[in-house]
């Protein structure tokens, strides 16, 4: 299982490239995102003078900077503000400004943390030397030292105020991928019988949910549907092999959604909680298999760059596994640039497209509410508890009114409507349920 969670985090950070080293992306994509954001209630509504930290949950902010408008990284700015994982000063980001060594430790155990993967709190100060390293962000490198980012030995060489260069950068991500970066052995064949133990735990899950009562027949039906088309999965995997792998991943997908489906039904349905935070789990091990399917897919065997002569001994391993993961590939030249530091806006990136992958996917939820607003980009609603929340909507989005799909254009036709909302720990929607018109409106165009 070790093999999986490797792969696993490796396609959270599958894409991410620095903002040198590629093409920029299509600024109709990525600027002024922020300008189509609609605004919220008086409680939410900031100015730009007055930036807000971003909080998950149902005391949701929108994050204003005033200086990245025209950054190619403005969307990925924003997501990793909103998440915690990087932090503006009076109202600007300063997108163009070098990382230090100290801040980008910072950011990557903000990142682990929230995935679970180390605990903050329990960082021990004291258990190192760490005179050099301002008291604020002690605890940080501490619980580097712990979860193996930073080897002890390399303390006494660690500069918290250096510029921290690609070459480095290399280093620490290929540790979170397998702390052994150095190993010249490493074996990325796809190993389908661990695929296939993950299958088998989301069918353990479905099937340990038992017989639910008659009003339910027809979500129970819908659990049976979807743990026969998982074992029909486990028998593709038996013959499968690297050639079968776009099929793979496109049949689970289809899996995936009728999960999603499954746990809309059943939040509609108020469903005892105990049975919907068990779909949640099979959801989130459903996550699981799509993203190292994914990872498989994606490995690049070609690890070289046209600059490999300038890249220093210490960091060649380290940035052979991250081209081989496709995590740093270069520029159009092919030329890594290991002694370049990185700037605020790639660090911002690569958080934001690491925390999509992987942190999200493994945090699923539901909700039902009233479908206040609807733009191209996200959804607000109105729970049961009247609070407003917000989430991200994409043409991933699988949106359904009376089992009829729904295009994602279409959604601004049913403000107004109750819905069922799927999402995960980065409030992007999964799944939207259109229920019906609110009792308040129109009690006849209730299902």
């Amino acid at each position: 299982m070790k093999k999986i969670a490797i792969l696993v985090l490796a396609a959270f950070l599958l894409t991410l490239l620095p903002a040198a080293a590629l093409a920029k992306p299509d600024p109709d994509k990525v600027q002024g995102n922020q300008g189509n954001h609609k605004q919220k209630s008086s409680q939410s509504q900031i100015k730009k003078s007055e930036p807000r930290n971003y909080s998950s949950g149902k005391d949701r902010f929108w994050v204003i900077f005033d200086d990245i408008n025209d950054s190619w990284a403005n969307v990925y700015i924003m997501k990793a503000a909103r998440k915690g994982l990087v932090e503006g000063y009076m109202g600007k980001y300063q997108p163009n400004k070098p990382v230090t060594n100290l801040e980008l430790i910072i950011m990557l155990v903000r990142a682990l943390d929230k995935d679970g993967q180390l605990d903050l709190d329990d960082a021990d100060v004291g258990k190192y030397d760490l005179k050099k390293i301002p008291a604020w962000g002690q605890p940080y490198v501490a619980a580097a030292v712990d979860f193996g980012l930073i080897l002890p030995q390399e303390l006494k060489t660690f500069n918290p105020n250096q510029g921290c260069k690609r070459g480095q950068v290399a280093l620490y991500v290929a540790r979170i991928l397998d702390e052994d970066a150095n190993d010249r052995d490493d074996d990325e064949d796809i190993d389908f019988d661990s695929v296939s133990e993950d299958v088998e735990e989301i069918i353990a899950i479905l099937e340990g949910l038992g017989d639910l009562e008659d009003d339910y027949a027809e979500i129970e039906d819908g659990i049976d549907a979807i743990i026969d088309d998982l074992e029909a999965f486990l028998d593709q995997l038996d013959e499968a092999d690297e050639a079968d792998l776009p099929d793979l991943i496109a049949d689970f997908k289809v899996i995936s959604r009728s999960l999603g489906d499954i746990i809309a039904d059943a939040e509609d349905a108020d469903l005892d909680e105990d049975i919907l935070g068990e779909l949640s789990d099979a959801a989130k091990q459903a996550s699981t298999v799509r993203r190292a399917l994914t990872a498989f897919r994606d490995i690049d065997k070609d690890d070289s760059f046209t600059d490999d002569y300038l890249i220093p001994y210490e960091f060649k391993f380290s940035v052979k596994k991250v081209k081989r993961f496709r995590i740093m590939v270069g520029d159009n030249n092919g030329c890594f640039s290991p002694m370049r530091v990185v700037k605020r806006d790639e660090i911002a990136t690569l958080l934001s497209r690491l925390t999509d992958q992987i942190l999200g996917e493994f945090d699923i939820s539901s909700v039902k509410g009233t479908l206040d607003v609807a733009d191209e980009d996200e959804i607000t609603i109105t729970d049961e508890d009247g609070d407003e929340l917000t989430f991200n909507i994409s043409e991933d989005t699988r949106i359904t009114y009376r089992k009829q799909a729904v295009d994602i254009e279409d959604l601004a036709d049913y403000e107004g409507y109750e819905v069922v909302v799927v999402y995960n720990g980065d409030d992007d929607a999964s799944t939207i349920k259109i229920v019906g018109r609110a009792a308040v409106d129109d009690d006849d165009d209730e299902d």
